[in-house]
């Protein structure tokens, strides 16, 4: 499996389609957020197409993503947030947060199965 990336305007339709969708929000900056992008790769990499996940990235460096900082569903990035069928069930905010939750490997225990991941954050 690998990441896809998106454009914002394209990633409403997307994920409102998946049972689990993963979207890395960034802003390529600095070397702690080329790190990061690298290793959400990488962990993308373990899971396979029919885990029923689907795995994005949004530059909001480009300009057609824009939006995505003004109407405020980013505030600050890198920012890793987790959708179920379109609606937003995890966030995680800033490079040592999430690479935290990588290099535990707790992304592929978490979103492994959507409902054990939904269950969890009730």
């Amino acid at each position: 499996m690998k990441v896809i990336e998106l454009t914002a305007d394209m990633a409403e339709a997307f994920i409102a389609k998946q049972p689990v969708a993963v979207i890395l929000y960034f802003a390529l900056g600095d070397s702690q957020e080329w790190e990061l992008l690298a290793r959400y790769k990488s962990t993308v990499n373990t899971f396979s197409p029919d885990d029923h996940l689907a795995f994005w990235s949004v530059d909001l460096t480009a300009t057609e993503n824009v939006e995505v900082l003004e109407q405020g569903i980013v505030v600050m990035t890198p920012t890793l947030i987790v959708y179920h069928f379109g609606e937003p069930v995890g966030e995680t905010v800033g490079c040592d947060a999430i690479a935290g939750k990588l290099r535990q490997n707790l992304v592929p225990s978490f979103y492994m199965h959507s409902q054990t991941w939904c269950r969890m954050l009730e």
